[in-house]
């Protein structure tokens, strides 16, 4: 076996679906949408009405260019008009809490155009276009995280290049280290890259990952050994495990290898020393986390929602009550959209896409938005782009014919 052959890896260049040029081009907006608006730091410096206009502008655009090249959006399925009513009701439901707890505007902003928005466009997607947008993001990712390993290590940790001044951020109400507008020190040695803390950097190198691991037919080995490096300098503990998981099911658990006996015993042992290594990080991060001050205040907030869950477990208390000082996604959508909204959330992150799994005929395929799903879970990400990005593109399978849907994420 060659240095440039290893098991899950290939060093050959992907082919990728052929779209025109023209509908290549309309999905990088896109692609830099899902990744700016993962709290970057340019965003959230910005004024709000400016981050809605530059969201809204680049989901539209895609729908008005492709209405001007064909004349028509192109949606391939039967009864979409009325499928599409259904899932905008669904939605619905949610605005009379939050009309109630003075968001309904904000809401209807959200969910039923910002929401829907998406929505539409990847109903329209044509031939690879899915993966070709996810693809997209993750170039964006790769060269982002590059730039950030060489102002991370040369600026912030050996301090050989001085950064040209600061920026405020109202994420945190402090300034922090700019880097030439290329990379931002918003968290002291962690690297946050673009964004105002490591986590939110973190949700993005690992959805970058996932994709690698779990929708690409072939690994790359540089784009994975850069995602990694990266991920390992944000000192996200959490999503490390989480990087560590699914490796562990990529090249493990869905392994078509056949083991010998030897193997097989080097694997148990070898397992066997993952399992106790990653408990005995669990329990020291648990510790660490636990005797914190920020340990006090995620508890905090968590119960907080928790108990307001509890005084309204089906519909929650509406859009935007809770989200100040919030600590993770799952308390926060119980307890601003309680069950019903958790269901919307679940079904498109783990429900659906088990069904997409099994008609793509990939077993893997899945683990894509399973592995997004636990990384959603401990971060603050229900509103984001990127996740209505993955969500939607398993609740095509809702609207779409199964050629149809298959051709979407076409690699060839």
């Amino acid at each position: 076996m060659s240095g440039e052959e290893v098991r899950g890896y290939s060093s050959e260049k992907e082919s990728f679906a052929k779209i025109p040029l023209k509908r290549d081009f309309i999905l990088w907006p896109i692609a830099m949408v899902l990744f700016f608006c993962t709290n970057s730091l340019l965003f959230c410096s910005l004024p709000v009405s400016i981050t809605i206009a530059i969201k809204m502008v680049a989901l539209a655009l895609p729908l008005i260019f492709r209405v001007v090249l064909s004349h028509k959006l192109i949606v391939v399925g039967k009864h979409f008009i009325p499928k599409f009513v259904l899932v905008t009701s669904v939605l619905a439901v949610l605005y009379p809490m939050s009309q109630i707890g003075g968001h309904g505007a904000p809401f209807l902003g959200q969910f039923l155009f910002f929401t829907v928005l998406v929505l539409v466009n990847f109903c329209v997607m044509e031939n690879g276009e899915i993966f070709s947008l996810f693809e997209k993001f993750e170039r964006i990712v790769v060269f982002f995280a590059i730039i950030s390993l060489f102002f991370w290590l040369f600026g912030e940790t050996l301090h050989i290049v001085p950064p040209m001044g600061t920026v405020h951020t109202e994420w945190s109400g402090e300034t922090v280290a700019n880097y030439f507008f290329l990379h931002f020190g918003a968290q002291d040695t962690r690297n946050c890259g673009w964004f105002v803390e490591a986590p939110m950097y973190n949700l993005v190198l690992c959805t970058a990952i996932f994709f690698e691991l779990f929708v690409r037919t072939k690994v790359n080995r540089w784009r994975l050994i850069i995602l990694i490096i990266t991920t390992i300098t944000t000192f996200s503990t959490t999503g490390q495990l989480l990087m560590m998981g699914a490796f562990f099911v990529k090249f493990v658990v869905l392994s078509e290898r056949r083991l010998s006996i030897i193997q097989a015993l080097l694997f148990f042992l070898a397992a066997v020393l993952v399992v106790a290594v990653i408990a005995a990080a669990s329990t020291t991060i648990l510790q660490e986390k636990s005797e914190g001050e920020s340990y006090a205040v995620r508890l905090y907030y968590m119960l907080k929602e928790l108990r307001a869950f509890s005084h309204s477990p089906f519909l929650g208390h509406g859009f935007h009550t809770f989200s100040a000082g919030t600590s993770n996604s799952i308390c926060l959508i119980l307890a601003e959209g309680g069950l019903w909204q958790f269901f919307i959330y679940i079904t498109c992150l783990v429900v659906l896409p088990y069904r997409l799994s099994k008609i793509m005929n990939r077993p893997e395929f899945k683990y894509f938005f399973l592995f997004y799903f636990a990384t959603f879970s401990i971060t603050i990400s229900p509103y984001l782009p990127i996740t209505y990005a993955v969500m939607a593109s398993s609740a095509v399978l809702f609207f779409l014919e199964k050629k149809h849907l298959i051709s979407l994420y076409d690699e060839v």
